[in-house]
């Protein structure tokens, strides 16, 4: 994940996170509310695909506040799918339905959505490019995508520093990290034919209630998303080593009592077909 010469922005295996991805849902949940506030308040008869939707957000959310309108969503990692369907089962939802599909290449047929929305499924793993063209070919004429992206990593604060905590996990030297693929979104939905209507950053915090709370989610996303290796944590862990990284790393945004809030930055993009 750290940039050298060779250096590639590495996906992490989300099938494995599947089962822990819930945690972040809370975390991000600000970002889901954006983008539904950007949709028209009547979604009635509307045609609409979520993109990389983990475990079924925001497009659930969608779903129960439109009972007339039909959602699509699609996520490459199967994992993430069965929890999703099995989510939308339980709260007996009919309007959405769970797909294994990529971003970069779906089965459905042109001019087939409304709107395609996506919170951070574009532009931080994958080939956004060609994410874009395949949205413009799914999108109907007028259709609209209104998008979240990493455009900056170092403003993916969580995620920023616990890769500077890997590095000093694995005894690297400090290196910069890898930009996110978002960083060229715009760029990439135009090339594909895409009009940007407006793209404005979106600024929130990931709150943590205690120093425990913090912990299981950094020690969750070194294994999930760094490729840590839990022997590793454990090694340190056993030394009290790992909370003292915590500690030290993130004490810039512990409050007066005692909890975390971590600033975090982002794009939302809102293009039109």
């Amino acid at each position: 994940m750290l940039k050298n010469e060779n250096a590639k922005f590495e996906t992490p295996d989300f099938n494995k996170f599947a089962g822990s991805y819930d945690r972040f849902l809370t975390l991000i949940a600000p970002v889901g509310e954006a983008i539904i506030e950007k949709l028209p308040a009547n979604l009635d008869t509307f045609h609409i695909l979520d993109v990389a939707c983990g475990t079924g957000e925001p497009g659930l959310t969608l779903a129960s506040r439109h009972p007339s309108a039909t959602i699509e969503s699609i996520d490459a990692a199967q994992n993430m799918i069965a929890i999703a369907t099995q989510k939308a089962k339980d709260r007996q939802m009919l309007n959405i339905s769970f797909q294994r599909m990529s971003a970069e290449q779906t089965t459905f047929a042109p001019n087939t959505f409304d709107y395609i929305i996506s919170r951070f499924g574009l532009g931080m793993f994958g080939d956004t490019q060609r994410s874009a063209a395949e949205a413009h070919r799914i999108l109907k004429p007028g259709g609209k995508m209104v998008v979240a992206v990493w455009h900056d990593m170092s403003l993916n604060t969580l995620f920023r520093t616990m890769a500077e905590m890997r590095q000093q996990i694995l005894d690297k030297p400090k290196q910069p990290i890898v930009a996110s693929p978002g960083a060229q979104a715009e760029e990439h939905f135009a090339a594909a034919g895409l009009s940007i209507v407006s793209a404005n950053t979106f600024s929130w915090h990931y709150h943590f209630a205690t120093l425990s709370d913090l912990e299981a989610m950094v020690c969750t996303s070194l294994t999930n998303m760094l490729r840590v290796h839990p022997e590793q944590l454990r090694d340190e862990t056993e030394g009290d080593e790992t909370t003292a990284k915590i500690i030290q790393n993130f004490a810039q945004y512990k409050d007066d009592r005692g909890a975390y809030l971590i600033p975090h930055t982002c794009l939302l993009i809102e293009a039109q077909k």
